[in-house]
């Protein structure tokens, strides 16, 4: 019997039984009671939320179970200013804050920085587990000056539970109509009297519905989750403590649902054609498109041998054992999906003086290992072959990525006693980091020695690329008070990054060092008990970084003949690397709390300078080169290099409100105006052939290009915003109480393209949760995007001239789409 089944009826009896059980003490915490006062270790030591000159939001464990947070993307929509996409599958998490978003999947280029207990997490945001927390804090704007390194726009802090003075277990299980079960076990207490422990483990199967299939059968867009943490923390005295924290994770994802929308679904979303080569259809204004295709099925063909019956063909192509089956079947993609595997010890440890000062020291290290291996182009069409022994079809598009990374992590700090009126921290750090990336198209030969050994070869890989970083800082935090009600706080970090990218084939070497000095300046005034006053200046730094595409010695080549006929001005050196990126941002804020601290309250107002902006790019220079090279080495790919600079300011508002001993509101809405400033883009020129306002021959840019100043930057949302109310109260007399949320979730409009036409529509989604609780148990039901909304997650509509066309054009609309309404239900039991 599967698990959702019997966990169901469990339900059913629990529910049914709630009237003959008894409890001697009641869960209903008063809601109405005064609002804890929240502590935060934002800037490396613990301080009172509202003491803190940075717009902080805070997410309790109690908030993860009462709204049944399933992914980030739940989280990330209760927290305003802030957005998260998946490109493909979750090795592509980009999170952003306050519309600066991460566009590589170079962990050491992300924008944004993940820690757990003050400890950097440079892996990918969406393997972080929610499970044995006490809190989240997401600070907001840039935090280089607190903690360096990829925390350009902000941070997110995932602090752990501590093991209490007693035993505590706690059980769950859970499943839904999306076929996603759950298991989560957690114990925590203390061995000695000095000696305490938390152990959790967790483990996740989300399968999805039926139709999450590929044509060819294979299922789609699932994922697998297994992960389990230890914690000893170890207090003999009140001189000193060390904590020591353990965390392996599995995950084993499927291929992405992203699909291609038909010729009929391209035609009904567009409304004009470009002025491009091929006329391609595009769309200006919202997109208020039906994709339906996706219910039907999804194209892909994993196995290059299979039937492709969608396409007309009934049988594979070659028969079993020939040299053209072997060849496809190397190409193939044999278990598409992505696998990692994480494992992760961290600690640390505090000495306390006897003047009220400590010493504090924190140690990581990190290993990690993957493989993304899929079928990148997105279409079922069959697969041929030609000479040498190569892909026909260029729509015939498969590959596997696997990868390694290591990373070490060292920090030590001197803190002031929280007592004195001039309070500090001072410390040092030290992070290394190596990761080794690899590209192979015919990865099953790898994997498969006896179908190398059909093919002749053993296949290397086509592209390979290693890191090695290592980055110093000093930092400082002085704080010192002007009055009983007002402070000065000053922070700074000078850092030194230093990198080497290596291309091994070629044995090409990219090094490149980054001095930066980050400060932030901030000034908190207590305009009365209840309201804290800041403001507060900051610049945050982006390490420069490589693009090693441009090591491959035949792009080398393609390049040096594409310049030497005189059709582009640049070659392999131009974009080898990327300066590094500043955000200088202005901030001034309220926190407070009102009507006898039942209302608590936080809003933010700033103003950001986002210069040398470092996003993606691509380059095409084929048609140049004639039949020299191959077409792959007349594409850079995906590179990074500065695109010019912008302007950003917003409003972030956010507050719990405790109506009464039984209602709770809780509230976010951010508003952003996001505009690029001194920025010439070249996709407007080759994706959509709109006239250049610069050009090579007459302005010696780079390459030709159109202004875009002015205009919104694509792919985030203006507004953004959360409301949920939720209801608690004792259920009679039953010795049960009774828990009720619901809540609404607004995504505004958003640009898909520089130009700013094609526009993603608002929308809103509903979510909600009814939980029965006793002092050992918990049964909750919960329904997810209540109103089944279909609209997508977002649509990227590219030119690609390397897929097959679409309605005779090279325009595709690939769709990311939304995961449907989900109802399903969790038990805990506590003891």
């Amino acid at each position: 019997m599967r698990v959702k089944y019997f966990f169901l009826s469990l339900v059913f009896t629990m529910l049914m039984s709630t009237g003959f059980m008894t409890s001697t003490v009641s869960t209903v915490q008063a809601q109405a009671v005064l609002l804890e006062e929240i502590v935060v270790t934002a800037r490396r030591r613990e301080e009172a939320l509202k003491d803190v000159p940075v717009a902080i939001s805070v997410l309790s464990n109690e908030l993860f179970e009462e709204a049944n947070f399933l992914d980030h993307y739940d989280m990330y929509a209760e927290i305003p200013g802030v957005d998260y996409r998946q490109s493909k599958d979750r090795i592509g998490a980009s999170p952003s804050i306050r519309g600066v978003s991460t566009t590589s999947q170079n962990i050491l280029q992300q924008k944004t920085g993940n820690f757990i207990d003050g400890v950097p997490v440079l892996g990918n945001t969406a393997f972080i587990q929610f499970v044995g927390l006490e809190r989240v804090e997401v600070l907001r704007g840039p935090q280089s000056a607190a903690f360096g390194r990829s925390t350009f726009s902000g941070a997110f802090n995932y602090v752990t539970r501590d093991p209490g003075e007693e035993t505590e277990i706690e059980a769950t299980i859970s499943s839904s109509d999306l076929q996603r079960d759950r298991v989560n076990l957690g114990l925590s207490g203390p061995i000695t009297d000095t000696l305490g422990y938390t152990l959790d483990y967790y483990t996740e199967d989300l399968r999805g519905p039926d139709w999450w299939k590929a044509t060819d059968g294979t299922w789609l867009g699932g994922t697998e989750t297994d992960y389990i943490s230890a914690k000893l923390k170890w207090a003999p005295s009140d001189k000193f403590d060390l904590e020591v924290r353990l965390s392996k994770m599995e995950a084993n994802d499927r291929t992405s649902l992203d699909y291609v929308a038909t010729a009929g679904e391209v035609l009904a979303c567009s409304n004009f054609n470009l002025t491009d080569k091929k006329k391609n259809h595009y769309l200006d204004g919202v997109a208020n498109c039906d994709f339906l295709s996706v219910q039907q099925s999804i194209g892909r063909n994993f196995d290059l041998n299979a039937p492709h019956p969608t396409n007309g063909q009934t049988a594979a192509p070659y028969a079993v054992g020939t040299d053209g089956y072997n060849t496809l079947k190397s190409y193939s993609t044999l278990n598409p999906g992505v696998r990692v595997d994480n494992e992760r010890i961290q600690m640390e440890f505090n000495y306390n003086l006897d003047n009220g000062q400590t010493i504090q020291f924190q140690a990581a290290k990190v290993e990690e290992t993957g493989i993304r291996w899929h079928d990148q182009d997105g279409f079922d069409n069959p697969c041929t072959m030609k000479s040498l022994g190569k892909l026909k079809e260029k729509h015939c598009v498969a590959g596997a990525s696997p990868r390694y990374h290591d990373e070490k992590y060292y920090d030590v700090r001197w803190i002031s006693s929280a007592d004195s009126a001039l309070r500090w921290v001072v410390g040092a750090s030290s992070y290394d980091f190596y990761r080794n990336d690899l590209s192979y198209k015919q990865y099953a030969a790898i994997i498969d020695p006896a179908l190398a050994t059909a093919i002749g070869k053993t296949p290397v890989a086509n592209r390979a690329q290693n890191r090695d970083a290592k980055t110093i800082g000093y930092y400082a935090n002085l704080t010192y008070d002007l009055s009983d009600r007002t402070s000065l706080s000053t922070e700074f970090r000078q850092q030194t990054d230093e990198g080497i990218t290596r291309e091994p084939l070629s044995g090409y070497v990219i090094p490149l060092k980054t001095d930066a000095f980050s400060p932030r300046v901030s000034l908190t005034h207590q305009l009365n008990d209840d309201v804290t006053l800041y403001l507060q200046g900051a610049k945050g730094t982006n390490p420069a970084t490589a693009n090693p595409t441009f090591a491959d010695t035949t792009r080398i080549a393609s390049l040096a003949a594409a310049k030497a006929a005189g059709h582009i001005t640049y070659d392999h050196t131009t974009f080898r690397e990327a300066d590094e990126e500043t955000l200088t941002s202005y901030e001034i804020g309220l926190k407070g709390q009102a009507f006898d601290n039942q209302l608590a309250y936080n809003v933010a107002l700033y103003s950001s300078k986002w210069e040398n902006m470092i996003m993606n790019r691509g380059l095409d220079w084929s048609g140049f080169t004639g039949d020299s090279y191959d077409e792959e080495y007349t594409q850079s790919g995906q590179i990074y290099t500065n695109q010019g600079s912008a302007d950003m300011k917003g409003l972030e508002i956010d507050f719990v409100l405790a109506l009464n001993d039984y209602w709770t509101i809780r509230s976010g809405f951010a508003w952003m105006d996001n505009t690029y400033t001194d920025t010439c883009h070249e996709e407007p020129v080759t994706d959509y052939g709109v006239t250049a306002d610069k050009t090579v021959a007459a302005d010696g840019v780079l390459s030709d290009c159109v202004d875009i100043s002015g205009n919104a930057l694509e792919a985030h949302h203006t507004r953004k915003g959360s409301i949920s109310a939720t209801y608690m109260a004792p259920l009679g007399n039953s010795g049960w109480d009774v828990r009720a949320r619901l809540a609404s979730r607004y995504s505004g409009q958003r640009y898909l393209d520089v130009m700013n036409w094609a526009i993603m529509p608002e929308i809103w989604t509903q979510s909600a949760t009814l939980s029965f609780m006793s002092d050992n148990w918990d049964v909750t039901l919960y329904g997810n995007n209540l109103t089944n909304e279909t609209q997508p997650l977002y649509i990227n509509m590219y030119y690609k001239d390397r897929l097959p066309v679409v309605s005779g054009k090279d325009r595709v609309y690939q769709i990311t789409p939304r995961m449907p309404r989900e109802v399903g239900a969790h038990i805990t039991y506590r003891f």
